[in-house]
This record gives structure tokens, sequence and C-alpha cells, in this order.
């Protein structure tokens, strides 16, 4: 009787296996298209620690100010001071994780061309907070920048339309 039940667990497992894991697959989907919807916009710098290193009021107001990030709902963003692009990228999120993962991959000239940025974030309201850590290391797990990690936390204010 046992072997019975055993086998037929396994065969409905066959069958409805697969499309449970789709349907988990479309709630990702899902949930990552609202996410970027909700990151949508223009963005400005209000704080920075890099590798434990806060930025300080000076470096906000002189080398973060005109500094905006714009990020569509398709995961590309660019930075640009003023009209001129510094960089841009595309980036990967799975909101469905904890901390919430991003990913990513810088598409125009420079040194990071290509390479893989791993990170967590968190979205609240107009804010948004990122840790990071440098390309191709391993994804920070907290929003902490301690002194020899080489993460880097950011805050960002969305700007008003």
């Amino acid at each position: 009787m046992r072997t019975f039940a055993v086998v037929i667990l396994g065969v409905v497992s066959l069958f409805v296996g697969p499309y449970l894991l789709g349907a988990d697959d479309d709630a990702k989907e899902e949930a990552v298209k609202k996410e970027l919807k909700a990151m949508k916009g223009t963005w400005r710098i209000i704080s920075r620690e890099v590798d434990g290193k806060k930025a300080s009021e000076e470096d906000l107001k002189v080398i973060f100010k005109g500094l905006t990030i714009t990020r569509d709902d398709a995961g590309k963003y660019s930075i640009r001071r003023g009209d001129k692009v510094l960089y841009e990228t595309t980036c990967k999120i799975d909101p469905k994780k904890e901390p919430k993962t991003i990913e990513y991959k810088e598409t125009s000239e420079g040194k990071n061309k290509g390479k893989t940025v791993a990170g967590i974030y968190e979205l609240k309201g107009d804010t948004l907070r990122v840790c990071h850590a440098p390309p191709g290391e391993k994804r920070p797990a907290k929003f902490t920048s301690k002194s020899g990690s080489g993460y880097t936390v950011v805050v960002y204010k969305r700007e008003k339309e």
C-alpha cells in the first residue's frame, strides 16, 4: 500500500510540479515588472558610503550636485551630470528575495563595461537604498559598508516631476 501511495505521489508531481513552478515564475515576473515601474523616475544621491567612509556634506554638494540617475521600467538607467551621460547600465532585480536583490551590468564604455555588480536594495516610497559590492565580488547581505568590505551604500531620493 505504501509503495502504491509513493507511486501516485510521484506521478502527480510529474504533472502538477511544472505547473506550480510556472505559476511561481509568473508571480516573480509580475513582481519584477511592478517593482521596476515603482523605481522609474529621476533620482538624486542624498548619502553615500564606500568601504566604511561616508561622503561629506561638501562632497554631496560638489561631487554629486547635478548628478541624476534616470531609471526606466525596463531595468535600464543612466547616470548624468546635466545633459552629459556619464554611464548607462541595465539591472536585474528580484523583489521576492529577502533582502531584495539587484544586479547591474554597465553597458557604456569604461573600465566596468560588461562587468556585473551584485547588491541588495530597499524601496520605500520616494527613497531607494542600495548596497552593492565591487564588480565580480560577493553580494552583501546587509546594508552596511564596513571598512575593508569594499561595499558601497547609497541612498537616493526621487526627484519630483
